[in-house]
C-alpha cells in the first residue's frame, strides 16, 4: 500500500541500471531463481508534475518456465 505522499521527498537515481540483480534471490534447493516479491522500486518521471510508479518483479520465468523471462506489476501512485 504505497501511496504518492510517501514517495515524493526520496532520493531518486538517475541511472538505468540502479536495478541489479537484488530483485531476485537462487534457492539451492530447487535449483531456481525466487522473486523477492515483498520490494518494490519507485520511478519517477521528469518535468515540473512528475508522476510517480511502482514496479514489483513477480517471476523470473515466463508462463512457459522460461528462465530470464522476468515478469512484473507496474502501477501509477495516486
Amino acid at each position: 500500500a504505497i501511496k504518492k505522499s510517501m514517495v515524493q521527498k526520496l532520493e531518486f537515481k538517475n541511472k538505468r541500471d540502479v536495478i541489479g540483480f537484488e530483485w531476485k534471490l537462487y534457492d539451492f534447493v530447487q535449483g531456481r531463481y525466487t522473486t523477492r516479491k515483498y520490494v518494490n522500486y519507485i520511478f519517477k518521471t521528469m518535468g515540473p508534475n512528475p508522476c510517480y510508479y511502482k514496479l514489483r518483479f513477480t517471476d523470473y520465468y515466463s508462463k512457459q518456465g522460461i528462465k530470464g523471462s522476468p515478469r512484473f506489476e507496474v502501477a501509477e501512485l495516486k
